[in-house]
């Protein structure tokens, strides 16, 4: 079978606004799927504010698990990315194999699986559903939300809405207004991001050892630190006046990281936010980090260092304009 690389075929005419989430989406995943037999629907369980905080989650994977997690994307303002056309990790173990990675569609909506569902997303996601079933043929019974399909049951929550009344919905092909509500943030997702720059210095030379000595001297491997730093204008229009609060998202793949996060005056002044001099932070995936900036902040700055050389953090910083 081939890959799933009509994604954006079986959306045209929809009326969505469908995004490449990953440029090399059409031969993207783990793997060549089977038959498109359900579609599992789920929720990112991210953080409360941004659009689009978990996108480089699921597209690069989780350092437990690595990506593609989804072939599918929405975001809080309802845009569809596409991510992958081959197998993606979303389903786990399922009641059915049909329901599976390699059988299923996964959609991950961003939300925080708590909080109520926007209209709008909500409508999105069911215009997505209902338009994708008719593509591949797909009954309207077997879009399943993650809950219903998990095994053990009872394993998932997601999503956290009701499963029958969203089939409704998507019988009913969704009813998307002409106009989708303002975004909370930026309306250009690049404005958010923070470009990291990184760096790899050997800390200790590596021993040769002595196996000859008695007792033998084991060789030691040289050490390394495995360094990032950015940063990011505070300024709104080039004045003084800047949010007091702002937050900072990373997402990592193939490893963790440590950080600090540090506001600048323009003077010389520095006032760490998260972390210490020296002493970075450790930072879970997808944790949205509070930044409360004082009065005449410039600049915000992030440095730390990674587990491994092949871990690759992005961050996203919000509300600084």
């Amino acid at each position: 079978m081939p890959m799933w690389n009509d994604l954006d075929r079986a959306l045209e005419g929809s009326g969505l606004t469908v995004k490449v989430g990953y440029a090399g989406w059409k031969s993207y995943g783990h793997g060549t799927p089977s038959k498109a037999e359900s579609v599992g629907c789920h929720h990112t369980a991210g953080p409360p504010k941004g659009d689009t905080p978990s996108l480089n989650t699921v597209i690069y994977g989780r350092s437990d698990l690595p990506g593609p997690l989804c072939n599918l994307y929405l975001s809080r303002s309802g845009e569809v990315y596409l991510v992958a056309a081959g197998i993606g990790y979303h389903a786990g173990a399922t009641l059915e194999p049909w329901q599976d990675n390699n059988s299923g569609i996964g959609i991950e909506a961003e939300a925080t699986g708590v909080d109520p569902w926007p209209a709008h997303q909500y409508d999105v996601y069911a215009r997505m559903c209902s338009h994708l079933a008719a593509y591949y043929h797909i009954p309207v019974g077997h879009v399943m939300g993650h809950k219903e399909i998990c095994d053990p049951p009872g394993r998932k929550i997601d999503p956290n809405f009701g499963m029958d009344s969203f089939r409704d919905a998507v019988l009913k092909g969704g009813t998307v207004p002409v106009a989708p509500p303002a975004p909370t943030d930026f309306p250009d997702e690049e404005e958010n991001a923070m470009l990291l720059l990184f760096s790899t210095d050997q800390l200790t030379d590596p021993e040769p050892g002595d196996p000859d000595a008695d007792p033998p001297v084991p060789s030691k491997p040289a050490t390394f630190r495995h360094g990032f730093h950015g940063q990011r204008s505070a300024e709104a229009g080039g004045g003084s006046q800047v949010a007091a609060d702002a937050w900072a998202v990373f997402s990592t793949a193939w490893g963790g990281c440590h950080v600090s996060i540090a506001e600048l005056n323009g003077a010389g002044g520095v006032h760490f936010l998260f972390g210490k001099p020296g002493e970075p932070a450790y930072v879970e995936n997808n944790r949205a980090i509070p930044l409360h900036l004082g009065q005449g902040t410039r600049m915000v700055t992030v440095e730390g260092w990674r587990d491994s050389e092949g871990t690759v953090p992005s961050c996203d910083v919000y509300n600084l304009r």
